[in-house]
């Protein structure tokens, strides 16, 4: 990475933190003793890496096993500052539209079990793009709702009237505006969908 040819250009988020970076080569050389695969055929090497890393940000990491959820569901966020009426979320437009992303996202757990069985035989599929496209979409709306259902208390960015939740919903939000992007964009996805599992003309 230190090698002249190499330069690497932080990319700052939103949020203000940088996860992540561009990275050139610019006339920048490898030792053979390095090469990994055939000469001139680093581009089929990095796509398989590439199908790695899109099953990570898909919610499938490279041993094969699904990743867990961290911290309180949105069901019980969405209970906790909408409240509730009769044991359901009180307000009827919120809860149908949570009602949707539970299911949606259901039904995504379920085709990520799917691509586990197929990775753990195999490298990651092709399937890992279509989870790369609907996992951006799902963690989007995720965090957009976690931020409607808090209300005033979900658009914080300092201050001792909200509490550290509350200050990390806005930031987590903005965060999340990326995922469509890093780890190969939805229209890189949906062009591999394309070509490659329905097998569509250019």
């Amino acid at each position: 990475m230190d090698q002249p040819g190499v330069r690497v250009r932080p990319i700052a988020l939103l949020n203000g933190s940088s996860p992540f970076c561009e990275t050139f080569f610019e006339d920048a050389t490898a030792d053979k003793d390095d090469l990994i695969g055939g000469v001139n055929q680093g581009w089929g090497v990095g796509k398989r890496l590439l199908q790695y890393e899109r099953s990570v940000h898909g919610g499938v990491n490279t041993s094969g096993a699904q990743v867990k959820e961290a911290g309180p569901s949105l069901v019980d966020i969405s209970r906790q500052y909408v409240g509730e009426n009769e044991g359901r979320i009180a307000d009827p437009a919120f809860r149908e539209r949570l009602l949707r992303l539970e299911m949606n996202s259901r039904s995504y757990r379920l085709t990520q079990q799917r691509v586990i069985a197929e990775t753990q035989a195999r490298a990651p599929a092709l399937a890992t793009s279509i989870l790369k496209v609907k996992g951006a979409e799902f963690t989007k709306e995720r965090t957009e709702m976690d931020m409607v259902a808090r209300g005033v208390a979900g658009i914080g960015w300092e201050g001792d009237v909200f509490d550290s939740t509350e200050i990390k919903a806005p930031r987590e939000y903005l965060q999340t505006r990326a995922v469509s992007i890093y780890g190969g964009t939805s229209e890189i996805q949906r062009n591999i969908i394309a070509k490659r599992v329905l097998g569509l003309p250019d």
